[in-house]
């Protein structure tokens, strides 16, 4: 997405629309004036706020606010910096971004967000090799980041995935190896090795579960099934996943029971 500088001019187009509060000018317009009159009263909310901006796909606007409100923005607060490195990079200005994420990592060397930037922002300037020894780097912090295995599997081929995965026993990376690449029966021993381990987060169990239902394991799906019930704060896929087993096996009264909960799940 292009997104206009706040001190650039909107064009006659933009002009002809100056009425209209939906327009993308009056949006704009509107962003400006709470920039420029609405200063955020301290560090954190001027954070907040750049954050927003940034989620909202407007880096330009979310780097305008900090140049306004310098004051209150630190150069020794790991989220300032993440928040305007994130900006940058958004914006496509990767070297100011590199700049700004070093200087975060130096603060937080284990938070595993830098990470990910970093090995996003190499993996588009094609320095691969620079790209994935920041994955593996931050894979040894944290093997359940999900955004981290999404950029390892734009940078290792099938194979070497694979490879980065399955002697760490990662469910995560084997989830989106499974995406990616289908081989049921080959992720489904890691994510025994997982359950066995006592993983039990909804994501993990919907992956887990729906491999089991893919590959017609049914029994083994029952008896997770049975060891999770009781479990407060059961997912709606999750109970499904559980129902559609009980029927294939023709347990209709236990598919009724998951169906049912699988309804009240969704309502909440």
């Amino acid at each position: 997405m292009v997104v206009s500088s706040p001190n650039d001019s909107p064009n006659d187009s933009n002009k002809a629309n100056t009425n209209d509060t939906t327009s993308p000018y009056h949006f704009e317009q509107s962003l400006r004036s709470c920039l420029r009159k609405k200063k955020p009263r301290n560090s954190e909310e001027l954070i907040d706020r750049m954050a927003e901006l940034v989620a909202m796909n407007f880096p330009l606007f979310a780097l305008k606010l900090q140049t306004l409100n310098m004051e209150l923005f630190s150069q020794e607060n790991f989220r300032a910096l993440l928040v305007k490195g994130a900006a940058h990079m958004q914006n496509g200005d990767y070297v100011h971004a590199k700049q700004v994420l070093m200087q975060a990592h130096k603060l937080a060397s284990d938070e595993t967000a830098v990470h990910v930037n970093m090995a996003t922002i190499l993996y588009h300037e094609q320095a691969l090799s620079a790209a994935r020894a920041w994955v593996e780097r931050g894979l040894q912090i944290n093997l359940v980041n999900a955004n981290l295995w999404a950029i390892a599997a734009k940078l290792f081929p099938s194979t070497q995935l694979w490879q980065l995965l399955a002697p760490r026993q990662a469910w995560m990376g084997a989830s989106v190896y499974q995406q990616l690449y289908g081989e049921h029966t080959k992720v489904l021993a890691v994510y025994r090795h997982a359950y066995e381990a006592g993983e039990r987060s909804d994501l993990f169990m919907v992956a887990y579960t729906g491999t089991l239902g893919e590959l017609e394991l049914y029994d083994e799906l029952c008896r997770v099934a049975w060891q999770m019930t009781g479990e407060a704060n059961l997912s709606s896929q999750l109970c499904t996943h559980f129902a559609q087993a009980f029927a294939a096996i023709d347990n209709e009264a236990q598919a009724k029971r998951w169906q049912t909960m699988a309804r009240m799940r969704s309502k909440q």
